[in-house]
This record gives structure tokens, sequence and C-alpha cells, in this order.
């Protein structure tokens, strides 16, 4: 455990934010952050470079807000955290845009795939964890899971799976059922696009 005493020079910067969500939000898009601190005093987010095994916990050390983010030995590919509650091992790819096709391969490629989601529980983590994103490709297409669960929705939410291109721009595609989570909008927060033209910045794989 990080000791108490002389706190701020364990972490390798200090950033100035206006709350607690952006402080997590600029820990969770460096790879090497693993633990902040947040100063709501001062306004001053503290982050730390060292890993630990934990759940992610608050307490309250020296009027310091104390977080880890979740790791564990068989999540240790770089960039992973590992979510305890719901036992999700996954990165958010912030990056250059790829399609909902492309970025499955990238997952591919890390040993995972675009992340399926299957209950509630992991619904509201994985939607509290991409919170930075605009939005994001996840692992749902056809109305079916990567992990090959037919789509229930169990979430509480409004979604739009019709599979239906939605603007000329994609009218080339011939599949339009590749679903990704939308943060910032006042419509559905799960709805399906273009899956081989539209491009996107961001989406989520999970180790399995």
């Amino acid at each position: 455990m990080m000791p108490t005493c002389n706190l701020t020079t364990f972490f390798f910067s200090k950033v100035k934010v206006t709350s607690l969500v952006e402080c997590a939000c600029t820990c969770s898009q460096i790879e090497a952050c693993s633990r902040l601190a947040w100063n709501s005093t001062e306004k001053e987010c503290m982050l730390h470079s060292e890993k630990m095994i934990t759940t992610i916990t608050g307490s309250i050390v020296s009027g310091l807000d104390l977080f880890s983010r979740g790791w564990q030995a068989d999540c240790n590919r770089e960039g992973y955290d590992f979510d305890y509650t719901t036992r999700t091992c996954l990165k958010l790819f912030d990056g250059p845009a790829v399609s909902w096709t492309e970025a499955r391969a990238i997952c591919k490629q890390d040993g995972g795939d675009l992340i399926s989601i299957t209950t509630k529980l992991k619904w509201d983590f994985v939607y509290s964890y991409i919170r930075c994103a605009d939005v994001a490709w996840i692992g749902l297409r056809n109305k079916t899971w990567t992990n090959g669960v037919s789509f229930v929705n169990v979430f509480d939410i409004q979604v739009e799976l019709n599979a239906n291109g939605g603007s000329y721009i994609y009218a080339n595609d011939t599949d339009y059922s590749c679903a990704a989570i939308f943060i910032k909008t006042n419509r559905e927060p799960l709805r399906d696009n273009s899956c081989n033209i539209r491009l996107r910045n961001y989406f989520v794989c999970e180790l399995i």
C-alpha cells in the first residue's frame, strides 16, 4: 500500500481539473496511470503509476480522495483494466478512426474481442468506464454479441437496433447491424451503424 506520509511525492503528474470525474477520465487515458488522488479543495488531480491488486475503491488520506484502477495477474496486457465486480478485463482504445470490422480485428490481435455486455451490471460499468468517449464500438452485430449470446435488452434503456443505414454516406455498405454506445446524446445510447464504412475513434476490447 502507498505510505500516507509525503503522499504527493509518489505521483508522476499533477493536473488542474474541475471534478473527480474529469480526474478519473485523465487517469483512464494514460496507460501508466494506475492510481489517482483528488484534492477537491485545490481542484488538483495527482496521478500515480504503480500497479497494485485492488478493487476500485476510495478512501480519505491526508485530505485526499484515493482511487486505484483494478489489476490482476491474468489481466496484464498493457493498457487493460480489470473490474472486480463484473470480472471484466477491458480497454478503451482511442486513436485513428476505424470501422467496426477493423476494431474487432485489433481486439483479436490483442487476444480478445470487442466487448460483450449481457448484464445490466456490466452495462452500467462499461457505460461509466467510457464516459470520456463520445461514441464507442462494442461487440454487438446483427443482435448477437461477439461471445455468441443473442441480444436481450436487460439494461433498462432505449435501443435502436434496426440495421438501418441511416445515411446515404454509408449506402455502399451491405451491413448496418454493428452497434456502438453513444455517451453524449439525447437519443438511444445503444444504436447500430454501418459495419465497414462508418469510422469511429473509440472502441472497447475485452480479454476473455
